[in-house]
C-alpha cells in the first residue's frame, strides 16, 4: 500500500483533484482487503499486491487493423480501444456513429453537465479499496451519452486492451456511461491482453445512468491472459428503466475465483455467466462486481 501512496504524492497530473484527493484518502485508511474481509474471503488478492507494476504506461500502439483482424465483428459497430486505460483514437473509430451518440474523453469534458452531475457518484470510494484507487490515479476514461429519445442500432464496443513490455502495468480504466429519457442502446465492454506474454492489472471502474423510459443492454467479457488480473466495479443508477447486465467471465487457472457482488440482494454469489434485469426501479442504486485474479 506504501508504494501507491508514494506514487500518488509525485503524481504531476490530477485532473479531478478534489475527488483524487479524498479517494487517496479512504484507501489509506482501508488499504487492500484480505481474506479476512467477508466479501473477499475466496478470492486471493496476493499477485496484484506483491506486484510492482511500472510507475509509467507504454506508449500507445495498438492499430485498428490489429483490433479488427482479431475481432472482425467490430467493424460493423461503433468501436472504442483503450490501451491501458488510455483512448487510442488511432485504433478507435468514434466517427462510426449515429443518432449523435457522444464519445468523449473523460478530461476533456470532465465540467460537462453531464459528468458533473454523475462522475464517481456511484462508486463506493469510501468503502471499496479498489474504486478508492481507481479514483485516485485516473486522469483519463472515456464518456458515453446517449441523448434523450435515441435508439442506437449499431452495436457499440469498448476494447479495453492491457499492454506491457518489460515490467507489469497497473491501468485505471473508467467510464461513464448516461443513457437519457427514452433512448436505446446496446454496449459490450471486452477486456482481453494484447499477447500471452503481457502481465498486467486491470481495475476498473464502469458507472452506468439510465433516466426515465431508458434501454441499455451492457455486456461484460473478461479474457484476459494467465499473467493478468482484473477488478472491475458497475455501480449503476437507474430511473425507472431498463437495464440488462451480462458477465461472461474465462478463467485461465482453475483456483481462479470469479464472482459477482450484488448489493441489492445483498448476497456474495459465485458463477462464471451471470445475467439478470433490474426493472423498473425507481433512483435505486445497484452494485455489481466482476472479479478475476489468476493466483
Amino acid at each position: 500500500m506504501e508504494n501507491y501512496l508514494e506514487k500518488y504524492k509525485s503524481l504531476e497530473l490530477r485532473e479531478f483533484p478534489a475527488h483524487q484527493d479524498k479517494a487517496i484518502g479512504f484507501f489509506s485508511r482501508m488499504g487492500f482487503p484480505t481474506s479476512r474481509n467477508e466479501e473477499w474471503k475466496y478470492t486471493n488478492i496476493s499477485p496484484i499486491v506483491s506486484t510492482q507494476y511500472a510507475s509509467e504506461l507504454p506508449v500507445v500502439q495498438l492499430t485498428a487493423e490489429e483490433i479488427l483482424n482479431r475481432f472482425p465483428f467490430a467493424a460493423t459497430g461503433i468501436r472504442i480501444v483503450l490501451e491501458n486505460g488510455k483512448l487510442n483514437t488511432n485504433a478507435s473509430d468514434l466517427g462510426n456513429n449515429e443518432s449523435g451518440i457522444e464519445i468523449l474523453s473523460l478530461a476533456a469534458v470532465k465540467k460537462s453537465p453531464a459528468v458533473q452531475a454523475h462522475y464517481n457518484k456511484y462508486a463506493d470510494v469510501q468503502e471499496d479499496a479498489f474504486a478508492a484507487l481507481n479514483t485516485a490515479f485516473v486522469n483519463e476514461g472515456v464518456v458515453i451519452r446517449v441523448p434523450g429519445g435515441a435508439a442506437i442500432e449499431k452495436p457499440v464496443y469498448i476494447f479495453q486492451v492491457a499492454s506491457s513490455q518489460e515490467q507489469a502495468v497497473i491501468s485505471h480504466n473508467r467510464l461513464l456511461l448516461v443513457a437519457e429519457k427514452n433512448s436505446s442502446a446496446k454496449i459490450s465492454c471486452i477486456a482481453v491482453s494484447k499477447n500471452e506474454t503481457t502481465e498486467s492489472f486491470s481495475n476498473s471502474v464502469i458507472e452506468i445512468v439510465t433516466e426515465e423510459n431508458a434501454s441499455l443492454e451492457f455486456d461484460l467479457l473478461q479474457n484476459e491472459n494467465e499473467k493478468s488480473c482484473m477488478d472491475c466495479m458497475l455501480p449503476a443508477e437507474h430511473s425507472w428503466s431498463t437495464t440488462t447486465l451480462q458477465f461472461i467471465i474465462r478463467n485461465h487457472i482453475a483456483t481462479a475465483m470469479n464472482f459477482i457482488k450484488a448489493l441489492s440482494a445483498e448476497k456474495l454469489t459465485p458463477f462464471s455467466t451471470a445475467k439478470f434485469s433490474l426493472r423498473r426501479m425507481h433512483r435505486k442504486q445497484t452494485l455489481t462486481r466482476a472479479t478475476r485474479t489468476s493466483c
